[in-house]
């Protein structure tokens, strides 16, 4: 089927029946999406590789239909046809709800846009997806719109479904692509890792003991990024959320950890009250957001498209500036900005045109942001995460004082804020994670004579309370 032919809601099940057929073998590691063996990754439990398809007011809208659609496709095979047929009022209201539930039974680095473009036969907008869908959390989606408990896999890991055939609507766009690559590959990466290191024995605005330095380095490597298109602007939206998730791709594809747009705008739309009661609105939701991510640098995309249409297909530029912020400070780290693309060319849709001119951009950019990302956080980790100690029932002054001075010796810094008969409060400044500082604590206190029934009393966020044994 040519692209532009979209099929509707009632010829479906006659594709599920097919993509029932081809689900007859076990994957516990699925295997790489054909031609991007680069992106593979390891699953634990089956990831089926699905293609959707569907129509929207908007190329967003419609990509998000088509994403409901193949995640359909998966649960209908989950239920067999006669199941499926009799809870089809049941799968009706759960693929017809919000998107933001229908992403998180996806894997978010394997969606891929194939393309978007007019329909053929209404004025709206048709798109063509493909990702792996996580079968563990499908099948809790069907368990919670109701679909009967007996109908469901008791072990997801137990589940047998095999990749989807390619559908002939997806095989134009594929071959379309593959013919574009061979005269027109993606630039690629070279390195990002080692372009962007940094030496730490440079940094040297404090010393680091050997532990410290090695801690620093385990940081940088894994940083984790919030992704997010710039909130207004004349660019389409389509277009500014295309960028992110470009943005978003690429990193992940370096081993960087991304929270994609989706899974940001899912706490946006339903923790606002949770925010409320945790901050009386004290800090920026996008960095309260970002903390309950734990997400170490936000990356707000901003995107400039020029897109031609000429007899052969639609040419495409783009240029992109990336704000980095550093969650913790809520301080902008830096700014990169791209040159304009050299214009990508599609056979198919504009906006596939665009999809590649941003790709394009994002790979250029790539070791930029990484390395001004681990530059900026470095600054705030050589100086100490920020935690707080409260030790309650506190011990006598000898014992407390041996104790910080043991402690001092461990931490960039330890600040007393506030001493009373119940509690004593600590600001502390600790090159490390929130374990280690715990593991430390431990250390330090069973040292001390009258300390060792040291033990926790609860953890909240960065702070941490202790009962010091002494009564």
């Amino acid at each position: 089927m040519a692209p532009g032919k979209f099929v509707s809601r009632q010829v479906l099940p006659v594709l599920a029946t097919v993509f029932i057929l081809s689900c007859t073998s076990l994957e516990q590691s699925a295997p790489p999406i054909p031609g991007e063996e680069h992106t593979a990754v390891s699953r634990e439990i089956p990831a089926p590789l699905v293609f959707g398809r569907g129509l929207g007011a908007t190329g967003e809208e419609a990509v998000d239909a088509a994403l409901r659609d193949g995640a359909r496709k998966v649960a209908e095979a989950l239920l067999g046809p006669g199941a499926a047929l009799n809870n089809q009022d049941l799968l009706d209201r759960l693929f017809s709800s919000s998107i933001y539930t229908v992403r998180e039974a996806y894997y978010g680095d394997s969606i891929e846009i194939l393309g978007t473009e007019k329909s053929a036969e209404s004025e709206d907008t048709g798109a063509v997806v493909r990702g792996r869908v996580n079968v563990s959390v499908l099948i809790s989606r069907m368990r919670e719109a109701g679909i009967p408990e007996n109908l469901l896999p008791e072990n997801p890991e137990s589940v047998g479904l095999a990749d989807e055939a390619v559908p002939g609507y997806a095989d134009a766009y594929l071959t379309g692509r593959a013919e574009l690559q061979k005269t027109e590959p993606d630039p690629l990466v070279q390195g990002v890792h080692e372009t962007a290191a940094l030496d730490i024995e440079d940094l040297g605005r404090l010393k680091l003991n050997e532990t410290e330095k090695e801690r620093l380095a385990r940081f940088l490597s894994s940083l984790s990024f919030m992704i997010l298109s710039s909130p207004s602007g004349e660019e389409d939206s389509f277009y500014r959320r295309e960028a992110a998730f470009e943005l978003s791709r690429v990193l992940s594809r370096y081993g960087y950890t991304c929270h994609y747009p989706d899974q940001v705008d899912g706490i946006l739309a339903g923790q606002q009250e949770t925010y409320r009661e945790e901050t009386g609105g004290d800090i920026p939701l996008l960095q309260w957001t970002a903390k309950k991510l734990g997400a170490d640098i936000y990356a707000q995309v901003n995107t400039q498209t020029d897109v031609r249409r000429d007899s052969g297909g639609f040419y495409a530029s783009a240029s992109v500036r990336i704000d980095l912020l550093d969650t913790r400070s809520w301080e902008k780290a830096a700014s990169i900005t791209s040159r304009e693309s050299p214009p990508a060319f599609s056979s198919v849709s504009e906006q596939e045109a665009v999809s590649f001119a941003l790709r394009s951009v994002m790979l250029e950019l790539a070791p930029d942001v990484v390395s001004s990302a681990r530059e900026a956080y470095s600054g705030t980790l050589i100086k100490g995460l920020p935690y707080e100690l409260i030790l309650l029932s506190p011990p006598e002054q000898g014992e407390l004082k041996r104790f910080l001075d043991l402690l001092e010796d461990e931490v960039r810094r330890i600040r007393r804020i506030s001493s009373s008969s119940e509690e004593e409060r600590f600001e502390l400044r600790f090159l490390g994670s929130l374990e280690e500082l715990e593991s430390l604590l431990y250390d330090v206190a069973g040292s001390i004579d009258g300390m060792e029934d040291f033990s926790p009393a609860y953890q909240r966020g960065n702070t941490l309370a202790f009962y010091t044994g002494l009564f």
